[in-house]
């Protein structure tokens, strides 16, 4: 039904409607007396379809999020397309759930990152912004080497829905508890996923960093210095080593922003590069 709205011409509203109604059966709960359940609808939300449910909705936002570029967009409806990837994303710290999804979510959402901070729009700022989080959070789901997300199968739910800069120690929850081994075929994935990671990303994230930089609108800024933290913090030991010169890129940009006119904005990029 998502599917059939985006391809209505005055379909938006109904189909951002839907999307709202769908994020909401992913909304984790917050208090510590209900992170059983949270885990318990994690797992069955990851298992509903087949296993293909999320797949189903992350590629139906993307489709949203990333549609022919001639058409002029519906910023209500490309926020709640983000959105709704956003809160399966917090209810489902799985990242060989999101490895399986990347590479269709990644593409669809830097491309319209891409051509909207070309474009510059002031109208379109707070869907780039929101854009950004989204892609904090892909990064941050998938780019966890194993040995990280085994150390933070005990991090609870409050610090999934928490600041983005807290989500460095976001779980593997498909592993019950640290004592018990990890599957050989799942550790193989991983392995093979964050080498062509390795070899893939640093190159289009360049461009998108440089980009942020100049991009006009605060808002956009102060997003950009998340993705700093994301790249130079959080995932760093992925680039270490192989993508220097990725790392060094980032870095500058954050040296650019360290001097931005908005205080906020200049304190949090000096707040990356102190922890980096």
């Amino acid at each position: 039904s998502v599917a059939v709205g985006a391809t209505m011409d005055r379909g938006e509203d109904s189909c951002a409607a839907i999307l709202e109604a769908i994020a909401t059966l992913a909304v984790p709960c917050s208090s510590q007396q209900h992170a059983e359940h949270t885990d318990s609808l994690a797992q069955e939300m990851t298992g509903a379809l087949g296993g293909a449910l999320v797949a189903r909705v992350v590629d139906s936002c993307v489709a949203l999020i990333a549609p022919d570029e001639s058409k002029e967009p519906s910023t209500v409806l490309l926020s709640q397309a983000m959105k709704t990837v956003k809160a399966f994303m917090n209810a489902i710290p799985i990242p060989r759930v999101w490895r399986g999804v990347f590479p269709g979510c990644f593409a669809g959402l830097y491309r319209r990152l891409l051509y909207f901070l070309r474009v510059g729009k002031p109208s379109l700022s707070a869907v780039v912004a929101e854009g950004i989080q989204v892609l904090c959070l892909l990064l941050q789901q998938t780019l966890q080497p194993s040995s990280e997300t085994q150390a933070a199968v005990a991090t609870t739910t409050e610090s999934i829905v928490a600041d983005l800069q807290s989500l460095v120690l976001v779980a593997n929850s498909s592993t019950p508890s640290t004592d018990e081994p990890k599957d050989d075929t799942d550790t193989s994935a991983c392995g093979a996923f964050l080498v062509q990671a390795k070899q893939r990303l640093p190159a289009p994230l360049t461009v998108l960093v440089n980009l942020l930089t100049s991009a006009r609108s605060p808002a956009v800024r102060k997003q950009a210095t998340g993705l700093f933290r994301t790249i130079l913090v959080d995932t760093r030991s992925c680039w270490v080593g192989t993508a220097d010169a990725f790392m060094l890129a980032a870095m500058e940009a954050c040296l650019v922003l360290s001097n931005d006119r908005d205080d906020d904005i200049s304190s949090a990029a000096r707040a990356v590069l102190k922890d980096y």
